[in-house]
């Protein structure tokens, strides 16, 4: 991914990637920093959130992840409460997935399938556009840095569905009105 740019936004419910995909990770990554660690590996399919993002020196992005844990039911209240958990250690994105929960039925195509973001000056005004495959221009935002920002968002568009990545560049693209015709 992109360095200093998250493909998962703060609060919002990913799934931890399958065991087998976190131990190539760790065999892949092992000697470079934030290492996966065996108590991580427990973790594997999991559904959390997005506690909290930063970026390593390089530019690459780490997450915090927690979720919730039922507690037993104890001998005084016989209904069982829940708790808060924060997962050890911090989370690669390549060790992230999209959740499962989500307001469709089928599965998503990749955003990357629906979508292309291009740069353009308008009005002497450098904008990124995100284009739908067919020519639908859904959003068109200024940007300084529009060149960049397009290459990155591209990158994003390569790992998530595309009602995702409506929802973490905030616009109403054709998924969007799919499901609300």
């Amino acid at each position: 991914m992109p360095a200093y740019h998250e493909a998962f936004l703060n609060r919002e419910v990913v799934r931890v990637a399958n065991e087998s995909t976190l131990r190539a990770f760790q065999e892949r990554w092992r000697g470079y920093h934030h290492n996966i660690q065996e108590s991580q590996i427990a973790y594997a399919g999991k559904v959390c959130e997005v506690l909290a993002i930063s970026y390593y020196h390089g530019g690459d992005c780490l997450y915090e992840l927690d979720h919730w844990v039922l507690d037993e039911p104890g001998t005084i209240n016989p209904f069982p409460k829940s708790h808060r958990e924060i997962l050890p250690g911090y989370w690669h994105e390549p060790c992230l997935t999209e959740s499962r929960y989500n307001d469709w039925e089928a599965q998503l195509p990749l955003a990357s399938d629906v979508y292309a973001v291009v740069a353009e000056v308008r009005q002497n005004q450098p904008v990124i556009v995100v284009l739908s495959h067919t020519g639908i221009e859904c959003l068109v935002a200024r940007h300084t840095n529009n060149e960049r920002k397009a290459k990155v968002m591209n990158e994003v568009a390569s790992v998530r569905n595309a009602r995702a990545f409506e929802r973490r560049y905030a616009f109403d693209g054709i998924m969007y009105d799919a499901r609300h015709t």
